[in-house]
């Protein structure tokens, strides 16, 4: 089952670990009385979700039977066994999410069925008795000191006399529902956990301290700790030959002795320190742990069920400064160096990507490399990011996009995190995006040379999908930050093109499950279209798994289709401001079958469309295909009745979003980020001395060139021109929207709007505010008044985090008359903000 929306962060989550296994210590052995309930297997990560099958399997060592009857689950799950519920000695019961499903593919009985659902990054699962007496908990998690499963195989506790509070206690294995688990062990290797570096990132010269707590019931005979260096311009991918070379690792033993960097003795808490002579500037540190206890039992972490073999981290000594110039050797500013400060360089998220050269080059086809055949691999070239602090090793990679992938000279890249290594993304201000990613997205920030619109630096696809979102169409969230390559043994080289330093990337979110759960949508069929056709991108566990909804929906819109199969099948409000707001950002690369996403909501079991690829928008030069959406537009909008709700969401989103004050906060936070005003070179204009005039602009094929960077700024060619290009399109599109998409006949025979009046008090008091409408005045059409409702935005802007109109929501009840104008009384206003108030009249 995948991660619900809401969970904790895995920041968040291992640290509850962590604080979970330190109240266990004492616990280890576990202590046996007559009878005892054990949760002895979990089988929490499914690999087809339409076969529920998720389970947990209790078992009793003890020699006395246990009454279950009246005991329950209460964290985790949500399950209560029945009456004359008996676990006998030796025994086992498995509570499933579908005890059918566990029958028909097991053979195995089960009780359930439970509500709620087991989460794939860990959770704690609590047993009482019908007393509320907690007879056993299990906090568990993926990743070390927990087994790795992704999905199929279960975690299972080897010896169900062994503490099952200790994740070195469990294996991954077979799934084994109602039996002996496949890993059983009479004795248990050291349970090892808790594990610290100080300091995370160290700098040069600087000691590092691991530590890790480690414990057995036979004693712990050794602890050991094994290094490998992975210096700049000599990178070794884990599945390089090199990696398991003996040469390549040097052990040191861990002791606890209270010396020589251990905290205190015989504390349980092994200690080993890597000396400041190591630690070089851009250097990887890799190190494994190994304990045996006093009966030979050896265990080696991370564990053999893990994809990356080792722990790591990243020494560095900070960004440096970078001298560039828009035009190297060029005339009058053009050629001016500039030099960019590491305050500027790290005015945004920083990622770091350490990996060969070679490979490098070929992901994105640099020209002069041959592209090697993936050989059936959609990733075959291997890296180590560090984000944050955190370093994520045996990452895969390869170039993004479709048939321009290799066309623009500065490309996108596409990571795939390893199992139970999933990416923690961060926005500018340090908070955490709500759910982690197995993919990571970079786009390229640079259009098409001939398109006319370089230089845009993110801010183009950035604030298409913002609008998305703010008009209630889930959206991918977008994130800038800068991506520096250490590919060579220095950071800078004979060039300013030859240095870590990449440029300015975006982030852009894997619309996946997980993006579902960040946008609160219910877990349900994605599809990727391209084509006319449609990829499954997120399995939803109710729904079909052979497209067959997406093959149904298809054939079912057409011009044959009934108004009502229409109102059944689609989310038409999702659909009305998905289109106003591709109408209004000129998003027409969505025709052709492409570049957006079919969303099935197995609650509503109504269709969505989503967007996708919207670098292409806020100009009017590039018209390869019309708005229409496989029969969206040509079915659904050539019927008046679809069509005048259609129209009113297009009106409510120019008066709430797509007019000068909303789209000006929008372009602005944009632009203040990654430009911000009088604080000398920004880290746009070092992305424009990276790649304007970088000479595999001029070597590329395809619709790169250079020299293009703001050649469409309006009035000034530079960064802050394109920004003054997207507000002034905001102006110019109301004309088109109103003559060709509303009509200035509909537009005509809507009611008048009225007119708003503060009544209150002066001085705007709070809790005091009232404000009275003319009356209402019909349109054209001469059709009588049928209702009226009012909202109060708050609109605040301060420069950074701007309030926007949309996320307020029409309040008041329809009126059934209206005469002379209506007094609207305001509260629950906060002092110092600025507020909006609109009424909207229905005829």
């Amino acid at each position: 089952m995948k991660v619900r929306a809401g969970d904790v962060t895995y920041r968040t989550l291992r640290s509850r670990i962590m604080r979970r296994l330190f109240c266990l210590e004492a616990f280890e052995p576990r202590t046996m009385v007559s009878g005892s309930v054990v949760i002895n297997e979990i089988n929490y990560n499914t690999p087809v979700k339409t076969n529920p099958i998720e389970y947990l399997e209790l078992t009793n060592p003890g020699d006395a039977v246990v009454d279950l009857g009246g005991a329950s689950f209460s964290n985790g799950i949500g399950y209560t066994f029945p009456a004359g519920t008996l676990l006998q000695p030796g025994a086992f019961v498995v509570v499933a999410e579908n005890p059918a499903a566990i029958q028909s593919t097991y053979g195995v009985a089960a009780l359930g069925p439970w509500t709620g659902g087991l989460d794939n990054n860990g959770e704690d699962l609590v047993l009482k008795d019908a007393l509320g007496n907690k007879l056993d908990e299990v906090n568990y998690g993926s990743g070390f000191p927990w087994p790795i499963v992704g999905t199929g195989p279960s975690i299972q506790l080897i010896n169900p006399n062994f503490d099952n509070g200790l994740g070195g206690n469990w294996r991954s294995g077979v799934l084994t529902p109602g039996q002996v688990n496949g890993d059983f062990a009479l004795n248990a290797a050291p349970a090892m956990r808790q594990l610290d570096v100080v300091p995370k990132q160290p700098a040069s010269g600087q000691a590092v301290t691991i530590t890790t707590k480690v414990t057995d019931p036979d004693g712990v005979a050794s602890v050991s700790l094994s290094y490998q260096l992975v210096d700049p311009g000599n990178y070794i991918p884990v599945e390089d030959p090199a990696y398991n070379l003996p040469a390549n690792w040097t052990s040191l033993a861990m002791h606890d002795d209270g010396l020589d960097g251990d905290a205190l003795a015989a504390d349980g808490v092994y200690t080993a320190v890597i000396p400041g002579s190591v630690q070089v500037n851009r250097r990887l540190v890799r190190y494994r742990l190994s304990s045996t206890d006093g009966l030979g039992a050896t265990v080696t972490g991370p564990y053999a069920d893990d994809p990356v073999p080792n722990f790591a981290y990243y020494v560095y000594d900070g960004i440096p400064f970078y001298s560039a110039a828009l035009q190297p050797g060029g005339t009058g500013t053009a050629g001016q160096v500039q030099t960019f400060s590491p305050a500027t360089l790290n005015s945004i998220p920083v990622i770091q990507l350490l990996t060969r050269k070679l490979d490098h080059d070929n992901a994105q086809n640099i020209p002069g490399k041959t592209l090697p055949a993936y050989g059936g691999n959609d990733y075959p070239w291997s890296g180590t990011l560090v984000y944050n602090g955190v370093v994520y090793d045996n990452v895969h990679y390869r170039a993004r996009g479709g048939g321009w992938r290799y066309a623009m000279g500065k490309n996108m890249w596409k990571f795939d995190f390893a199992s139970g290594h999933d990416f923690q993304a961060y926005y500018a201000d340090g908070t955490p995006y709500p759910t982690t990613w197995t993919k990571l997205n970079l786009g390229a920030d640079i259009q098409q040379g001939d398109i006319g619109m370089r230089g845009e630096q993110g801010l183009f696809e950035t604030l298409a999908f913002q609008m998305f979102n703010l008009a209630g169409v889930a959206a991918p969230a977008t994130i800038p930050l800068e991506l520096r390559i250490v590919e060579n043994s220095s950071a800078t080289g004979a060039t300013q093109y030859d240095t870590d330093f990449q440029g300015l990337y975006l982030t852009v979110e894997q619309p996946d499950g997980r993006f579902l759960d960040a946008h609160s949508l219910p877990d349900g069929n994605l599809y990727k279209v391209e084509g006319g056709n449609g990829t499954l991108k997120n399995q939803g566990p109710t729904q079909p798994g052979d497209n067959s909804d997406f093959a149904a929906f298809k054939a079912g819109l057409t011009s044959n289709a009934t108004n009502q199969w229409i109102i059944d099948n689609v989310d038409l409000d999702e659909f009305y401001s998905f289109q106003a707001v591709a109408e209004m950002v000129h998003h027409w690369d969505i025709g052709g079958g492409k570049n957006y996403y079919y969303y099935h909501n197995p609650q509503t079991n109504k269709w969505q469309i989503l967007p996708w690829d919207t670098d292409l928008t806020w100009y009017d030069n590039y018209e390869p295909f019309n708005g229409d959406i496989t029969n969206f537009t040509s079915v659904i909008l050539a019927r008046s009745v679809f069509k005048t709700a259609y129209r009113n969401r297009v009106r409510e989103l120019q008066d709430l979003l797509y007019n000068s004050h909303e789209m000006g906060k929008l372009a602005d936070a944009y632009a203040n980020l990654v430009n911000p005003p009088g604080t000398g070179p920004t880290i746009v204009q070092a992305d424009a001395a990276m790649w304007d005039y970088n000479p595999i602009m001029a070597l590329n094929s395809g619709k790169s060139g250079m020299g293009l960077y703001y050649l469409g700024g309006l009035p000034t060619q530079d960064f802050a021109g394109m920004v003054a290009r997207l507000k002034s399109y905001v102006v110019s599109r109301q004309s088109y929207l109103v003559s060709t998409v509303i009509t200035t006949v509909d537009e005509a025979a809507i009611p008048h709007k009225p007119v708003v009046t503060y009544t209150g008090q002066a001085g705007f008091a709070a809790n005091q505010l009232t404000f009275s409408t003319s009356a209402f005045s019909p349109g054209t059409a001469g059709d009588l008044f049928s209702a009226m409702q009012w909202r109060v935005s708050d609109v605040t802007w301060n420069g950074t985090d701007p309030a926007y109109e949309t996320s307020s929501t029409w309040d008041g009840g329809a009126l059934t008359s209206f005469n002379a104008g209506v007094t609207i009384p305001i509260s629950g206003v906060t002092p110092g903000h600025t507020y909006r108030v609109r009424v909207r009249m229905k005829d």
